[in-house]
């Protein structure tokens, strides 16, 4: 069966569409091989497109590597051909592996899956994200399978549920089924997942075979967009800001906030910023006096670890400007400690590292011993964290030449 039709969103405040009143539409494709071949001809058709790669999981850094019954290990995320990958927010495991198991493969030697909780009755939807670096997607199309009970999927373009839709059981997967569409004004990330109906139990499904249609991020040369914080190569922990500014001379419609190449949601966009306007012209780029956007976020809720922070801003044209910074968060081990009564600093050893640096040895937080090193941050006019750790078997301690015990030792 080959069903293609144009879907018109009504989600115009995250649609691509912006305030200029344009319509986003999508063509979908399903649900076989004849599917495939139309998908496949109309991508080649699209002159905005700059590459169109193929994934179909069988090699490095996907293959071997990420098969669990192989040996390997299940990933956090992997970015292979200009697209990163990463399991939903909600996957209980929060990692994707591949498999030769039962069922087959669509194409080639390995199929992808999330890894969840390895339950029948899984607590979360399986599900994936998938978002093009430093580009914007305008077409994604694969085969996908469920586990012998059928599997309905959802697809949610930026953030968007209603963006793209397959009509009725187009979408319900059993066997390998073709689900492909192509959105013209381009989009920045999309999360397919599986759907509960009926009954309480949530589908696994299987992906392989996949071909993207990749561009360049659009709109206007002149688009400005400065994400200020976090800066590259930060080191961040517990709740700080998340700011910038943007400028168009299209003007600015919208902020989106993309965490490790996933849409989460738009930051709050129109603060007062004389030092942007009085470099670019309000004239010549309108609303560039109030062009900061900025709101408060919980780096502590992350994983410790590297991450990639970045924001796109979208243009009344439906043009894309981007920016990002690669971050390190910094963390005990509980990201939220709910008492001071938790913490506690009568065996901790203060020890001067430079005459900006120190660290704080073997605090107790939540009955844990860690070490911290703080170092003084100009911008911020303020100690910041740029090192917790686990202090293992280190405490208590004695202290350095450079160590200063409080409170005092007695005599």
């Amino acid at each position: 069966m080959l069903a293609r039709k144009w879907l018109i969103s009504a989600h115009l405040a995250i649609g691509l569409s912006g305030a200029s009143g344009a319509w986003a539409a999508a063509t979908t494709y399903c649900c076989d091989a004849a599917a495939e071949a139309a998908y496949l001809s109309d991508l080649a058709a699209l002159a905005n497109v700059s590459s169109t790669p193929h994934e179909g999981f069988d090699v490095a850094p996907w293959g071997v590597e990420t098969d669990i019954y192989s040996g390997g290990a299940p990933k956090s995320s992997v970015t292979n051909l200009g697209i990163t990958w990463s399991p939903l927010p909600s996957t209980v495991n929060g990692a994707l592996a591949t498999s030769l198991a039962a069922g087959g493969v669509h194409d080639g030697t390995h199929r992808m899956y999330a890894v969840d909780s390895g339950g029948i009755n899984h607590p979360a939807p399986d599900g994936f994200a998938l978002s093009a670096v430093g580009a914007q997607l305008h077409a994604v199309g694969g085969w996908f399978r469920g586990t012998g009970t059928p599997a309905k999927l959802a697809f949610m373009v930026d953030g968007d549920p209603n963006r793209v839709d397959f009509t009725g059981l187009e979408a319900t997967v059993v066997g390998w089924k073709f689900l492909g569409f192509i959105d013209d004004q381009g989009f920045g990330s999309l999360e397919i997942y599986t759907a509960d109906e009926v009954g309480d139990e949530l589908r696994i499904f299987f992906a392989d075979d996949f071909n993207f249609g990749i561009a360049p991020l659009g709109g206007d040369p002149r688009n400005i967009a400065r994400l200020e914080e976090p800066s590259p190569a930060d080191v961040k922990t517990g709740v700080a800001n998340l700011r910038g500014w943007a400028v168009s001379p299209w003007g600015v419609d919208r902020v989106g906030f993309y965490l490790d190449g996933v849409y989460l949601y738009d930051i709050p966009f129109g603060g007062k910023r004389l030092d942007v306007c009085a470099i670019y012209d309000p004239v010549a780029y309108p609303g560039s006096c109030e062009s900061g956007f900025s709101m408060a976020f919980t780096y502590s809720r992350l994983e410790p670890g590297p991450h990639v922070a970045e924001v796109r801003v979208m243009d009344l044209q439906g043009g894309w400007s981007s920016d990002a910074a690669q971050f390190s968060v910094t963390r005990f081990a509980n990201p939220f400690v709910p008492d001071a009564a938790l913490i506690d600093l009568r065996e901790s050893v203060l020890e001067v590292l430079s005459n900006n640096q120190f660290a704080l040895r073997c605090l107790v937080v939540e009955g844990v011993y860690y070490h911290a090193q703080l170092i003084w941050d100009k911008k911020q006019q303020d100690w910041k964290s740029e090192l917790i750790a686990d202090a293992g078997g280190d405490c208590p301690i004695t202290g350095g030449a450079n160590a200063v015990f409080w409170p005092p030792p007695g005599p």
